[in-house]
């Protein structure tokens, strides 16, 4: 999304380069300008970037350390159904685009050619086309669109029963959920409950606990806090997983860029302990550290 926002930029700059003095420079310059002016690689670039603005926000969310891993599966649902429209209506969809490809092609002298397609085929790039329109959409925008909505369905809808069924323990969720409603969770993950017959009564005990309170914990690791494991052991198994469940990458490459600012050559003999400590003091910075202590 960023590239195509500094397209413009970027052609200017290479055209600069292209005179350059120095031969390497000017012929590498020039190499890249004919690529990035092409229509073969303008119009998978307006592609990517209207598909990603979709995701942009489910991206950003995905990426913060109090992700909601419920909340970001009911925004996949309104990213499928927005993509499922888009599939339904493509035509339309892709000539808006094609629109855009055609300005930006205007603007630097270049034309959409419709590519040479086989007498036989072999391969879906070369589905019959009687326009660069039709070719484009059909062997580019389409099969991009159908993958990245068959990623995301891999990646959050066949999770989505099981996490929001585990969520229902969260004490601030509990007090309206239903024995239906967990079954899945405690299905799953029978095997580690200490006692999966009892849960059930386990349950409806945690409930009238929590809707006797006035504040009630709204954050799984908040729950786990007010969990008494010997009241109730089941429910705080599963809190434990619901906690130490990861959403994304985010979290362990954070710790891995902090890693990387701390351990360098010039203090590679920095001991387990103290790199430990400092690795933990950069990414926690919300935390006041007594140096006395």
């Amino acid at each position: 999304m960023r590239f195509k926002e500094l397209y413009p930029a970027i052609i200017v700059a290479l055209e600069k380069l292209e005179s350059s003095i120095n031969k390497e420079t000017a012929q590498k310059s020039c190499q890249l300008l004919s690529t990035i002016k092409d229509a073969k690689f303008v119009i998978p670039l307006v592609i990517i970037e209207n598909i990603f603005s979709y995701t942009l926000t489910l991206c950003k969310q995905l990426q913060t350390i109090n992700a909601d891993l419920v909340e970001a599966c009911n925004h996949v649902d309104g990213v499928l159904a927005v993509l499922d429209e888009m599939r339904e209506n493509n035509k339309q969809h892709f000539s808006d685009l094609f629109s855009v490809v055609a300005i930006m092609l205007n603007k630097n002298k270049e034309d959409i050619v419709l590519p040479h397609i086989a007498n036989k085929q072999t391969h879906r790039s070369n589905v019959p086309s009687h326009s660069s329109e039709e070719y484009y959409n059909f062997n580019i925008f389409l099969p991009f669109l159908d993958y990245i909505r068959s990623q995301l369905c891999d990646r959050f809808q066949k999770h989505k029963s099981l996490i929001s069924s585990l969520q229902q323990i969260i004490p601030s969720k509990c007090i309206i959920a239903t024995n239906e409603e967990i079954n899945d969770c405690v299905n799953f993950y029978s095997q580690i409950l200490i006692e999966p017959n009892a849960f059930k009564a386990e349950f409806a005990i945690w409930k009238t606990k929590w809707l006797k309170e006035g504040s009630r914990p709204k954050t799984a690791i908040a729950g786990l806090d007010n969990c008494n494991p010997l009241l109730f052991p089941n429910i705080r198994k599963l809190l434990q997983v619901l906690v130490t469940m990861p959403m994304s990458t985010a979290t362990p490459e954070r710790t891995f860029s902090s890693l990387k600012r701390l351990k360098t050559y010039l203090r590679n003999s920095t001991s387990e302990t103290r790199l430990n400590g400092l690795a933990l003091m950069s990414v926690h910075r919300d935390i006041n550290v007594d140096p006395e202590e």
